[in-house]
């Protein structure tokens, strides 16, 4: 506007670069926050997860993860990364022929259950016949 001081504009445009920087980081502590609901205790009849947030800036999440069906009997326990709601863990101790193995763990929108699936060759941590795909657990009080 041609009737506005310097002082003006200089102000206006602090306000500007104040109101943006103030949305980026709220922007940063909400995906905070958000990584921060996905540690918790998760359990259902067959599986059992429990999930560590390390670093709740960057997302880098540990869990282990057993399931027991019938006879199978497989356990998983690794380091991963949080993106959006889903942990991809590559496991801790690797196991002969085992080294493709992904677990791979989906949270709902409210962080209350997680689904397991798995990724390359799983069988050296509990057998073919155990079947993560598919099962999901109830986020727990402890």
């Amino acid at each position: 506007m041609p009737g506005r001081s310097r002082l003006s504009n200089a102000t206006e445009g602090g306000w500007r670069a104040l109101v943006s920087a103030a949305a980026l980081l709220l922007t940063a502590s909400a995906a905070q926050a958000q990584y921060a609901r996905a540690q918790a205790n998760y359990r259902s009849e067959q599986l059992d997860v429990r999930v560590v947030l390390l670093d709740r800036e960057n997302g880098t999440a540990a869990a282990s993860a057993t399931l027991t069906q019938g006879a199978c009997s497989a356990s998983l326990a690794g380091l991963g990364q949080l993106r959006r709601r889903t942990l991809e863990l590559t496991p801790y101790v690797k196991q002969p022929d085992g080294e493709s193995c992904r677990l791979v763990l989906s949270f709902d929108e409210k962080w209350s259950r997680v689904s397991a699936t798995t990724q390359g060759n799983c069988a050296p941590y509990g057998g073919a016949a155990c079947e993560w795909s598919g099962q999901s657990a109830a986020r727990t009080g402890d």
